[in-house]
């Protein structure tokens, strides 16, 4: 299989390991669900955790549609601090966004 190929499988995969640790204090080995971040075994079988990792799952597939289609339009990648910005306006979290900017801006001299 060529390069390109598994890089576009990459994109289309939740491949977020889990949050949780073991009693022994070691992380776990084990992926987590789908939209979640934490393995089955780990809380990601609640039906609540389920709900929420589903939400974030489809907001992730819309975010990607939308950056496929900016980049299908202009012809060239969208810019990282772009898309995080359409991300979090979608959210309605703006000031967070704020609060992000603020931390990335380089100091004027």
């Amino acid at each position: 299989m060529p390069l390109a190929d598994n890089w576009l499988m990459a994109k289309v995969r939740w491949a977020v390991p889990c949050t949780a640790h073991r009693k022994s204090g070691q992380p776990c080995s084990a992926w987590s669900i789908t939209g979640g971040y934490v393995c089955w075994t780990h809380g990601g079988a609640i039906r609540r955790v389920r709900e929420a990792a589903q939400r974030r799952w489809q907001h992730e597939l819309i975010f990607r549609e939308i950056e496929r289609k900016i980049e299908r339009e202009t012809g060239q990648p969208l810019d990282p601090v772009w898309m995080m910005f359409i991300r979090y306006a979608a959210s309605g979290d703006i000031a967070t966004w704020r609060r992000h900017r603020r931390t990335r801006e380089p100091e004027s001299a």
